[in-house]
């Protein structure tokens, strides 16, 4: 027997009676919950609770040299990381997209230009900050992606810039002394992630959704504008799918950014 194909057709099923397995409706979120500087050697950090998926997010920020097609400008860089305890057995599709999930985040990021890159620069063509964007996967029940993108516009928003010393011609960050300058973010954007199980959409696929879908699409945008989009697995989207998407979304994004209002510093 298929069990994947026994499952899929058995939540397409409850999809047919307007029912999630978990009592949802198809555009619900589970519950969220928020905590942020929550790891003092950080510069800034927030941990996310989206339904039983929980994602760690801490900011570190360091002095290099710019990348020389890019003297005037700073550097972001996101990294995810499934850990070993995030899964009693993590699914093996997961392994080699791990990657690919922390590129998901890291294209809203760039794309929307939400941390103003111009802005980190010490010397242009010399030194420049690194903004180093570390998401750890502790418990992976899906939708890592919303969950990781949540945790790092919080954790990059409530961050501050660590004391910065000029020893000679390089310079030297002191962590022990923190400033009140916050770095330059310029906007609220989020992903929002959909799943396609057979003909139907659904938001926030937790992981038994996850595992069967024929799609997942993440939308990456802010109130106004979209700028990223996002598909993965075999499946199709009809253009009533991208459509309906865009739509959600919107409201979505609404709803996600009064949570965050509440836990900005």
């Amino acid at each position: 027997m298929d069990l994947r194909k026994f499952r899929k057709n058995y939540l397409i099923s409850l999809f047919k009676e307007n029912l999630r397995k978990d009592g949802r409706t198809f555009f619900d979120y589970r519950g969220i919950k928020v905590r942020t500087n929550i790891i003092e050697n950080a510069e800034g950090s927030a941990y996310v609770e989206l339904g039983n998926t929980k994602v760690l997010c801490g900011i570190k920020i360091e002095v290099v040299e710019p990348f020389p097609e890019f003297p005037d400008e700073g550097i972001v860089v996101t990294n995810l990381d499934l850990t070993p305890i995030s899964d009693k057995e993590i699914p093996p599709e997961l392994i080699p997209i791990e990657a690919e999930l922390g590129r998901v985040v890291d294209r809203g990021i760039r794309e929307s230009k939400l941390v103003d890159t111009k802005k980190l620069v010490i010397e242009r063509g010399k030194w420049v900050w690194d903004i180093l964007i570390d998401i750890a996967i502790l418990d992976y029940d899906g939708n890592v992606i919303d969950a990781s993108g949540i945790a790092a516009y919080l954790a990059l928003k409530n961050a501050v810039f660590p004391k910065l010393e000029k020893v000679e011609e390089k310079y030297r960050i002191n962590y022990k002394e923190r400033t009140n300058e916050k770095l330059p973010i310029t906007k609220l954007v989020l992903p929002i992630t959909f799943a396609k199980i057979g003909d139907y959409l659904i938001l926030d696929p937790n992981k038994e959704e996850e595992e069967v879908a024929d799609v997942i699409f993440t939308i990456g945008r802010d109130r106004n504008f979209v700028y990223s989009l996002q598909k993965s697995r075999d499946g199709f989207l009809t253009k009533e799918d991208v459509e309906k998407a865009l739509e959600i979304s919107k409201r979505k994004f609404e709803e996600l950014e009064k949570i965050i209002n509440k836990n900005v510093v």
